[in-house]
């Protein structure tokens, strides 16, 4: 009993065991597969693991999305950012939390979710009900790649959401979008796509198109690759309905409280797309902008650099954020310390 229960324990800890259970790929699928087949008493182990981890009702049904995105969302905030594997090997060398502290915020994790899913039994909307929403993540330095019923195709960006309700490909495809995706929409009958987002409205037919609601630094873009779309203003912020329609190669973007149509840069805004990390003609700013957002991680600027508006050159893929720290650092003349964040110090700074 006692072995078997350092194996339940193991398994609870494991990160790679959580990408089987919630966004699992043919890999891993396979790896976990090999490692049950290799003794017949893993299988009841594994089952109760899934049970925990999935809220104590893992049967023949999928568990009810909502709450697999809560459990998901738990998890990806206990483990912080230690290593694990991605689908397109955007990770980085750095370990943000010590391997024992992961394990205690993993048993209290545990011990939390069964505290709040018992809780919440009474009050969660059934699977079944009309108004049961479904989120899909992307955790933290990964992208992640699903098909929607209706046949169409999101890329999600490294930590972004997004959030439909079970009725999506039947009466509406209405998705809510929390930092950035590529949507490529399969023509549906006369049912519009239509993608939310805190500020600007996307309506399709059959299209390829990125959208950006980047909240925290005002980014709120419509980039069309193919086909035709419309973007308006979101009702709860503006009492005019402007819509703007756009054509390949051009994208709408907000500026103040209107929407502006321009010209994009195709390569730069969807090399995320196949795993690049685009620091082309990028301000110092604007590379720790995105390299934020590729890998999660907290940049200190110790002093000024001289000249702000320097841009450096850079396209990457699997590569380690030191890698490309050292790339950068010749374009900016900086030194770097790699820790709980990341300290950056300019050779040549500029006086306060």
């Amino acid at each position: 009993m006692a072995k078997r229960n350092n194996l339940l324990i193991e398994l609870l800890k494991d990160n790679y065991f959580h990408k089987f259970i919630i966004d699992t790929d043919e890999k891993c699928t396979s790896f976990w597969s090999r490692w049950e087949r290799e003794d017949k008493e893993r299988t009841a182990i594994i089952q109760e693991a899934k049970q925990i981890l999935l809220g104590f009702e893992f049967d023949e049904r999928s568990i009810e999305e909502k709450k697999k995105s809560q459990i998901w969302e738990k998890v990806v905030d206990s483990i912080g950012q230690v290593e694990e594997k991605s689908e397109i090997n955007a990770r980085t060398k750095i370990k943000y939390l010590p391997i024992a502290g992961v394990a205690a915020s993993l048993v209290l994790l545990i011990v939390s979710l069964f505290v709040f899913l018992n809780k919440q039994s009474s009050d969660t909307t059934p699977v079944n009900s009309p108004a049961a929403k479904i989120t899909k993540l992307a955790p933290i330095g990964k992208i992640s790649t699903f098909k929607l019923i209706d046949g169409s195709v999101v890329r999600l960006f490294s930590g972004s959401k997004i959030v439909f309700d079970k009725e999506f490909g039947v009466s509406n495809r209405d998705i809510f979008l929390e930092g950035e995706a590529y949507f490529d929409v399969n023509k549906e009958g006369e049912i519009p796509f239509i993608v939310n987002t805190k500020k600007l409205r996307t309506h399709s037919i059959g299209t390829s198109f990125n959208v950006r609601a980047l909240h925290s630094t005002g980014v709120y873009d419509v980039s069309l690759v193919s086909g035709k779309v419309s973007v308006e203003l979101n009702q709860a912020n503006s009492n005019e309905q402007t819509t703007t329609f756009l054509s390949p190669g051009e994208e709408a973007r907000l500026v103040g409280s209107g929407i502006r149509k321009q010209n994009f840069d195709l390569n730069e805004r969807v090399a995320w797309v196949d795993g690049y990390i685009y620091l082309n003609d990028k301000t110092f700013d604007e590379s720790i902008e995105i390299l934020q957002r590729w890998f999660g991680v907290e940049f200190e600027v110790l002093n000024n650099i001289r000249d702000p508006s320097i841009t450096g050159r850079g396209k990457f893929k699997n590569q380690s954020l030191e890698n490309i720290l050292h790339v950068l650092s010749y374009s900016f003349d900086f030194k770097y310390t790699v820790g709980d964040k990341i300290e950056i110090e300019f050779n040549n700074y500029a006086y306060e």
